[in-house]
């Protein structure tokens, strides 16, 4: 990706979050006023905000201009203070609060707390509502201040590091939500009954952890690292192809079911259908099943078509078999 092009990507990632930023603030304020109810559009957006806030971080890493770095440090500063006055704000907490992503943590505080560990004291969610404000702005000024400070000039290696770490951190989200989801579901009957916020958490981070590795793998993915993944995502896409040809498979024993779920994607789309088909818009579980298995067989072919592409790439631009796919890497001819 050109520099330009980045840029581009990342203002218009900036603008997607600040629309995500009020839509959500205002959805989750609005529904705390009378009774406590979230409704599974309110989850949706809250976890499209969480997805846009980590994509433009990632963004900001390799393509963040010191201008936009430095309105954003200030931006993240403002909420800084303006969450540290929240709670002697009076009866204008709540347009201060509408400005800040307190409503974003209020709401991963009422599902953590209040839903989850059912810890039911309303100072106890908002104690950590503001907790979380607090560290989400203070954390988001230390990373504009040492974006703004890094030099971006021959930093290949800690682009290579980042893609490098972000790999083992998925893959124990893979293998905690993939088993935490057979186990909370029946694939007979498709209830979810014991699929608790922890559940819904989890799997967000799956999510969240294979976009920002898949981000990271197209900046500088390594070779070696981009084969891996190629022959995983491979091996995951026959996985679940098999289930498709073999429907005996979708009732397997336990091990077999245990084995689709630590080392395919499998139940994490089988948990998203079921949440947005059966229970959001009333399908059969038979549908949202079927509908499972394809979503995560197409996941398994995009990323490995993917993962080929980035390989193709690198090597048009010359890169030796243990480099990085580093759109910037140049190589000199012989003579040159």
């Amino acid at each position: 990706m050109s520099e330009r092009t980045g840029k581009s990507c990342t203002v218009a990632a900036l603008l997607a979050w600040i629309a995500l930023q009020l839509y959500t603030d205002v959805d989750i304020l609005a529904s705390t006023f009378c009774t406590i109810s979230f409704s599974s559009r309110t989850r949706a957006f809250w976890g499209a905000w969480c997805m846009c806030l980590l994509l433009l971080d990632i963004l900001l890493y390799f393509f963040g201009s010191r201008r936009l770095l430095r309105e954003l440090r200030w931006y993240w500063i403002i909420c800084l203070a303006g969450a540290a006055v929240l709670p002697v704000a009076g009866r204008v907490s709540i347009l201060i609060a509408a400005l800040l992503p307190y409503g974003q943590m209020f709401f991963f505080s009422y599902a953590l707390l209040w839903e989850g560990v059912e810890v039911l004291s309303w100072d106890t969610v908002n104690a950590c509502a503001f907790v979380l404000t607090l560290l989400l702005s203070a954390a988001h000024v230390g990373w504009m201040v040492w974006l703004s400070r890094r030099n971006h000039e021959g930093d290949t290696a800690g682009r290579r590091l980042s893609g490098a770490l972000l790999l083992p951190v998925w893959a124990v989200f893979q293998l905690i939500s993939g088993v935490d989801t057979l186990f909370n579901s029946s694939l007979i009957c498709g209830a979810y009954a014991t699929y608790t916020a922890w559940s819904w958490i989890t799997l967000g981070l799956w999510c969240l952890g294979l976009l920002g590795l898949s981000g990271a793998l197209f900046s500088a993915g390594q070779r070696r690292l981009l084969r891996g993944l190629r022959l995983y995502w491979l091996f995951c896409a026959l996985s679940l192809a098999a289930v498709l040809v073999l429907p005996p498979l979708q009732e397997a024993a336990l091990p077999v079911r245990l084995l689709y779920a630590a080392l395919t994607p499998l139940f994490q789309l089988l948990a998203l259908c079921w949440f947005f088909l059966q229970k959001s818009m009333g399908l059969s579980w038979e549908t949202a099943r079927s509908a499972g298995v394809l979503t995560g067989l197409l996941l398994c072919l995009v990323q490995f078509a993917y993962m080929t592409w980035l390989l193709r790439r690198g090597g048009k631009e010359g890169v030796g078999s243990h480099g990085s796919v580093d759109p910037g890497t140049e190589v000199l001819e012989p003579g040159n």
